[in-house]
Parts: structure tokens; sequence; C-alpha cells
């Protein structure tokens, strides 16, 4: 298939570059940082288990270092429900300092989370920074966004971690297949129960945006409505998720579908949200999607199919939840 033959061609380009020769950067001590592990964490509201946030000194031989963290809310919008320490959760930390050594690369921050009341609310939020950092530099990550889910959703058991599988795009035989995480999340708004977000959808370093979706459960379904901006590819164009529309045999050229929803077969659950016992919750996809570039103007003139270059694609995938 000729989309397969234009992949083939990337991958060879990518291949090329790599075997250049590139200068082996040094990193030295004195490059030592101290950082969170990600920049934005989730936990779920009366956790049985203590919320542990990893915090790292990146170094080649170890360094003595000491670093303070605060905890606040002040940084997010009137419209956010903010999360209260003593409330919504408590820092098990009472000395609010971490500790590192040669032998001790990693330490945490321990949260304890609350379980407020019986109503599903929006989730909360707050921040925790790192600061007073003696020892090392400061990382890039050294404010890490806490959110606390609400865990009375009545579809709660829909959420949480999925392992994706699809076929391996680079695979010219289509054999070989790929796997990656991804994170389904409510929506914040408890108005809309139904709508849930998924990130990423593909396995690429150009998502950077979370995909809306939506649930039906009468007919065991989940949509993801095509179009969505999916992130940057470049200051002039970004990515939408598309699906394949029809290809010019003589030209090449692609069109794409812009319009309409990827439907996929929802199971494990029952009518009401809840796992069925024993079943594995698993989202399947069997129409394959792609991503596409397309410019500014393109989306401002955007119609149900367009012609754009293909970024990235996969043939249909398989969401499975991972067991917690």
């Amino acid at each position: 298939m000729e989309i397969k033959r234009i992949l083939y061609v990337f991958a060879a380009g990518v291949l090329l570059t790599a075997c250049q020769k590139v200068e082996t950067p040094m990193f030295s001590d004195k490059d030592a940082f101290v950082a969170f592990t990600n920049k934005s964490y989730k936990t779920m509201e009366g956790a049985d288990d203590i919320f542990k946030v990893p915090v790292k000194v990146v170094s080649v031989n170890g360094l003595d270092v000491t670093v303070d963290f605060e905890v606040s809310a002040e940084a997010y919008s009137p419209d956010t429900i903010k999360a209260v320490e003593g409330v919504d959760y408590e820092i098990l930390n009472e000395s609010r300092q971490l500790t590192f050594s040669k032998e001790k690369m990693t330490d945490s921050i321990y949260i304890k989370v609350n379980n407020i009341d019986d109503l599903y609310k929006s989730p909360r939020h707050f921040d925790i920074k790192l600061k007073n950092n003696k020892g090392c530099n400061m990382g890039a990550y050294y404010t890490a966004a806490i959110t606390v889910q609400d865990d009375d959703h009545p579809y709660r058991d829909l959420f949480g971690t999925y392992t994706v599988t699809a076929t391996d795009p680079s695979d010219e035989t289509g054999t070989k297949s790929i796997q990656w995480e991804v994170e389904v999340s409510p929506d914040d708004d408890p108005a809309y129960l139904t709508r849930m977000w998924i990130y990423p959808i593909l396995s690429s370093s150009y998502v950077s945006q979370p995909v809306k979706a939506s649930i039906n459960l009468n007919t065991a379904r989940v949509n993801i409505p095509m179009g969505q901006v999916l992130g940057s590819y470049s200051v002039e164009n970004d990515i939408l998720l598309a699906g394949f529309y029809s290809q010019d045999q003589e030209t090449y050229e692609i069109t794409f579908d812009l319009a309409g929803v990827i439907t996929c077969n929802l199971t494990g659950v029952d009518t009401e949200g809840k796992q069925v016992p024993g079943a594995d919750i698993a989202i399947r996809c069997s129409s394959y999607v792609m991503m596409a570039r397309f410019s500014e103007d393109d989306l401002e003139n955007m119609a149900p199919t367009m012609k754009g270059s293909l970024v990235y694609y996969v043939y249909g995938f398989e969401m499975k939840k991972n067991k917690e």
C-alpha cells in the first residue's frame, strides 16, 4: 500500500540521519540537578494507599543534596476547585525537606488524600514546588501539579491507566505490534458524566493534548470525534486526529476525513458503567486512525474532507485497562 511506502521512505531518512556522527554530550556533577520525575500527577480521593510523589537527583557520582518544598493552590483560577491542605489532603513529610546522597538518589513526598463526601464533583488541584536546593542545580520540573480525582464518579471503573496495543506502522509486513500506556480520565465538569479524555491516543512525540471521547453505555461504545487538534508539529502546522478517506492512485495524494467519529467497542462493563466481575475492561477500535498535518489556513476553512500530509497512523488498536 502506498501509505506504507511513504512511511518506509520516512523511516529510512530517520535511520540515515541517525547514522551521522554526532558529538556525545558530556555530563558532570556540575550539571547535576534535582527535580520531580514528572510535571503532573493524578491520584484518587480516599485512596487506601499513601500517594507518593518521587523527586530525583540526576548526578554522575551521587551528591549530598537537600531541597525544601511547599504546597499551594494559588496558581489556579477561581473557576478551578483548589485542594485545601488539612481538608482534602495531608502532607506526611513533617520537615518539608528531602535529603539525597550517593546511596539515596531518590526521595519522595508522601500525601494522604482524604475522602470528603459521597457526592461527585470536579477534581481538586494543588501544586508542590521545590525550593532552597543545596548541593546541586534545580531541574526543569521543579513544580509538580497534583490532581485529586473524585472517587464518586458513577463510571469510575472506566478510568485509569490502559495499555494500548496496535500494529507497528513502520513494519511493512504488518505483523509487528507496538504498545504504550494511556490515561483515561473523567471530564472536570460533573455536568458531562459521559465525557472522558484519553492521553496520548497515539504513540508519538507530537501528541501534546488529550483527546475527547464520549461513552454510550447502552450501545457499549466509545466515540472519539475526528478533527481534534492533538498538538503542534511546527509553528505553521497543527496535528489533527483524522481518518483515511481516499488516495489518488496516480498522484498518491491523500485525502483525510475530519468529520464523524471513530467508533470503538467497549467491553467489561455493564450498562451502569460498573466492571463485570471477572471481566477485563477494554476499548477496541477496529478502523484505523491517523494523525495528519494541516496549516492554520486549513483549520480556518475546515471541511469534512481535506488533503494534507501524513504524519502517523495505526490500523486499529485495543486499549486494555491495567489491573490496579
